[in-house]
């Protein structure tokens, strides 16, 4: 059984798009972001993109008219249509100048992933070095925050600084792009394997930045305010899909939010914002930022869609969330549980606008262990809540498929896979893995999970799944249960498979800030024994590690393959605080 869009129920303005039209509720399906950001100029030209902290703002009638000015300057540069060209910017104005300068020029930008810090620079010139070496990128245009890196270049590769200058070319015509031609290239993070390149068309994004608009029924009354980075697809993709929809957008930097995130969501509520994309974390970030006083003052009732992906999707949370900041004004059904992936352009599959979140609650050993998400009462034993990401978005599907292939019927679990006109149709210059990605035309994600009645529930990953003594168990499970014991920092901590010699273990990774030895030891043994008497685990492993050890991808996923592989070959280091082992 497979699922594709089939409308919203009651809509207003009748029919949605037609999936063979030119034409979507009377406008002109465009094949390129070129003519849907021309189109966006023309209809709303005093629609804006704002960076706050700057204090920097373009409208999208100016975005238009210097993204041909900057195009004419890169090409004098030497850069030429189908070049593969790096982008080094933070969060900022300079960054939609030379983004959209290349679109118009026909080159295709692959935004490169920032050094979290000083002391991470050579982790992260190797891994641009690996996207450079893969992409064949010849030409990094950098901002002239990071301009000291220009001194010593990446092999190959021409530094282009950027600034106004490069604005100042006379021909701003003659670009000739089309919908087949190649647009952008989203790096996956990299962390257990070399690094793919998602290749993306322009038809591509034209296709998921409609699919966005339209099953999230965006307009120009919305206001997104975000602070995910412009390098990784939910923070470029929802940033592009509320501009051309007529919706202005303020974009904050990441550090903007981790650092105050008290005043992020009190600027939030100033500006009368209606839009959010973020992580589950990031929910959970808030609920610990705000006591009762802090309320005093902020007015969230103009919030419509609260975008919740990129990670699992924790019930306890969303509900927390959902009661805590419902006493200034959120509803429940702003909360928008969503799901998609880099391949698809962002978006797989939403729910209703405007509808409470759905959870269902099933028998926790029957689908690790069959598949079968068998529903149950909320107070069963064994019960797991999960929650509901929705039905495919615009003119895309959705199926569940077994190992051999086997289209699985409702309420069994396997792997989600997807295809329709945002799908990419392969990774850059990597045949072997474009190829194994596929099946049949319909692209293997990886997740797994079921329908219900319609609607998909992403159940885990299959490569994180953990089998201990012949017995599967999903990590969000074990995660659940040890990230509420007192003294785990924030909640955070990852399960994973440690297997060594032969040996099957469960390995929790837990944070904490104790350094006292027998408070350390008291956390691991209560950590153990609460997932012996929850899951009747008992061969489980516990690490507890220094604040912010567990890694995370761009978009807030844990690395937990990557973690565990550093435990296994001991390198923690000093991050490891203490470590109880069974046995």
């Amino acid at each position: 059984m497979r699922y594709r869009w089939a409308g919203w129920p009651a809509q207003p303005n009748g029919t949605m798009c037609a999936t063979d039209g030119v034409r979507c509720e009377g406008r002109i399906m465009f094949e390129t972001i070129n003519e849907i950001f021309d189109d966006t100029a023309a209809r709303y030209p005093a629609t804006s993109c704002s960076f706050p902290l700057d204090k920097t703002e373009v409208s999208m009638e100016s975005l238009v008219a210097e993204s041909r000015r900057y195009a004419a300057g890169l090409a004098e540069q030497g850069i030429a249509k189908g070049d593969l060209v790096g982008l080094l910017f933070p969060t900022s104005i300079e960054f939609m100048y030379a983004f959209f300068g290349l679109l118009r020029l026909g080159a295709v930008p692959t935004a490169l992933p920032l050094p979290a810090s000083a002391a991470d620079l050579a982790t992260f010139g190797q891994r641009v070095q690996r996207i450079i070496d893969d992409g064949g990128v010849r030409h990094v245009l950098i901002h002239k925050r990071f301009a000291p890196l220009a001194a010593a270049p990446p092999r190959g590769v021409h530094m282009v600084a950027f600034d106004e200058q490069l604005a100042a070319a006379d021909n701003t015509n003659g670009f000739d792009v089309r919908g087949d031609d190649l647009a952008f290239v989203q790096y996956t993070s990299g962390s257990t394997s070399a690094p793919k390149g998602v290749a993306l068309r322009h038809a591509n994004i034209a296709a998921g930045l409609r699919a966005i608009r339209e099953s999230s029924r965006l307009g120009p009354s919305d206001r997104l305010m975000q602070w995910l980075p412009l390098y990784h697809d939910m923070g470029l993709f929802g940033m592009l899909a509320a501009l051309s929809s007529g919706a202005p957008v303020h974009v904050w930097p990441p550090t903007s939010f981790i650092r105050k995130p008290r005043q992020w969501l009190q600027e939030f509520s100033k500006v009368r914002a209606t839009l959010y994309t973020g992580p589950n974390f990031s929910y959970e970030y808030l609920l610990r930022a705000f006591s009762d006083k802090d309320l005093d003052g902020l007015e969230l009732s103009n919030w419509r869609l609260a975008y919740n992906g990129a990670e699992h999707i924790n019930h306890e949370s969303t509900r927390r969330f959902i009661e805590f900041f419902g006493r200034c004004g959120f509803r429940a059904e702003a909360m928008f549980p969503v799901y998609g992936l880099a391949e698809a352009t962002l978006a797989v599959s939403f729910p209703v606008p405007g509808r409470p979140p759905r959870t269902q609650w099933v028998e926790r050993d029957l689908l690790a262990n069959q598949g079968h998400a068998k529903p149950c009462e909320r107070d069963h034993p064994d019960a797991r809540p999960l929650v509901s990401v929705g039905n495919p978005v615009l003119d895309h599907e959705v199926r569940i498929c077994d190992r051999d292939g086997r289209v699985l019927p409702e309420q069994q679990a396997g792997e989600i896979q997807i295809r329709g006109p945002a799908v990419m149709r392969g990774y850059l210059n990597q045949p072997e893995a474009t190829e194994a990605t596929f099946q049949d035309g319909w692209l293997k994600t990886g997740d797994l999970g079921y329908f219900s009645e319609g609607e998909l529930y992403i159940t885990g990953r299959q490569k994180e799944f953990i089998i201990v003594n012949g017995q599967n168990y999903y990590p969000q499970d074990v995660e659940d249960i040890a990230r509420e014991v007192p003294g785990v920092y924030r909640n955070r901590c990852i399960a994973v498979a440690l297997y060594s010699e032969g040996d099957e273990r469960m390995g929790v990774l837990a944070e904490t800030d104790l350094s006292d030895d027998e408070e350390l030891a008291a956390l691991a043994s209560s950590i153990q024994q609460t997932i012996l008497h929850k899951l009747s685990i008992s061969n489980v492993d516990v690490h507890l590690v220094a604040r912010r050890t567990i890694k995370r991808t761009t978009s807030g996923k844990y690395q937990r393959i990557l973690m565990a592989r550093h435990l296994l070959d001991n390198e923690l280091g000093d991050e490891l605080r203490f470590s109880l082992r069974v046995g």
